[in-house]
């Protein structure tokens, strides 16, 4: 009496582990008798389909919601069914992107989400103009995805289904990790087909792992670079706005390929000058003088905090960094200011470097 009794026990406990696996979420496409080889998808290779973004770097001074580089990845799909594939009650289908992966809304950021297993970095779906999707519930004659990406909508006649956009993983903190991280997604059509054969079929996985969560590109040759401008006489500088002596100097730099380098040019007697003028130091006996510098192009250089944020005032654009040595060129001038006397004129300024 007693065995029977825990055998009665036993299942009684197994049926109720059936009925929770039942109640498992996942995504429902079951309302056909058969719910397979009604539809074949393209995203626009074949699905499965794997996309591996492996080595990836994050740039120092990327800031926070942009776009990782090299994670872009463009979505062109097309889900072909047969006539007959649809039956809802309400003759509406609302076509999809199960995504199969945890995710959670990052806070700040509009339609971007995190899976949480590669710290810093979360995903953002595009549509065909570039604007972030919502990646929701979505429910329709009965059944839900918890999670799903909304491609488009038709009638139980509809054969054919096309979304155009894209995804890509955005930097949502200042700490980003090292580490690798899977999404899964899945097209089809909630509570009656599958998009691509089966479920298995219509696997399409974005596999990403980051080796390298915080690049500085480029290393500086020498630190500390002076300038020796000549003796000139005041008749050299006629008029205030006058220049004279130019004297060419380089910043040599030892860099890798891959970000647009920007650079602050910061005056260290007085940081918060914005001007284009460099303040005299405290041990220059000349007035009325004072120093410019000038980029390749002629124009004159300004200064700005010493800071390395995208957007910094008078931040100005280097170009793409590319492998080996970077030869940045500079020319510096005399500039009359007012009434000249004689004497010594120093000055010092200090670069920083920004790669975006």
């Amino acid at each position: 009496m007693t065995s029977l009794t825990k055998n009665g026990v036993l299942i009684a406990i197994l049926a109720l582990v059936g009925m929770l696996m039942l109640l498992l979420p996942g995504p429902a496409l079951a309302k056909k008798g058969d719910n397979s080889n009604w539809c074949t998808t393209t995203v626009p290779a074949p699905l499965p389909q794997t996309v591996n973004q492996t080595d990836l770097s994050i740039l120092r001074d990327l800031p926070i919601g942009s776009p990782i580089p090299n994670t872009h990845v463009d979505i062109h799909l097309t889900m072909q069914c047969k006539t007959g594939a649809f039956d809802t009650t309400t003759n509406i289908v609302i076509f999809d992107l199960y995504v199969g992966t945890a995710l959670t809304s990052v806070p700040g950021l509009s339609n971007v989400y995190t899976t949480g297993t590669l710290p810093g970095i979360g995903l953002r779906m595009l549509d065909s103009a570039g604007r972030p999707m919502p990646i929701e519930s979505i429910t329709v004659d009965g059944c839900t995805h918890l999670q799903a990406v909304l491609l488009g909508t038709g009638t139980n006649s509809t054969t054919t289904m096309t979304f155009n956009g894209a995804l890509e993983l955005v930097k949502i903190a200042d700490t980003v990790a090292t580490g690798s991280q899977t999404i899964q997604f899945q097209p089809g059509v909630c509570g009656q087909v599958w998009g691509n054969n089966n479920s298995s079929d219509s696997l399409w996985k974005i596999v990403s792992s980051i080796s390298r969560p915080s690049v500085t590109t480029c290393t500086v040759a020498n630190k500390d670079i002076s300038v020796a401008m000549p003796v000139i006489s005041g008749s050299t500088l006629p008029s205030i706005g006058s220049t004279a002596a130019a004297t060419p100097f380089k910043i040599e730099l030892t860099c890798n390929a891959g970000a647009t380098l920007f650079m602050t040019l910061t005056d260290a007697s007085t940081p918060s000058n914005t001007s284009d003028k460099l303040t005299a130091t405290a041990d220059s006996t000349a007035t009325g003088v004072a120093l410019q510098i000038f980029r390749e192009d002629g124009t004159t250089v300004s200064y700005g905090p010493d800071s390395s944020l995208p957007g910094t005032t008078n931040q100005h654009l280097i170009g793409a960094t590319t492998d080996g040595i970077q030869l940045i060129p500079f020319t510096a001038k005399y500039i009359r200011a007012g009434a000249v006397t004689a004497g010594s004129l120093n000055g010092k300024a200090t670069f920083t470097l920004s790669y975006q």
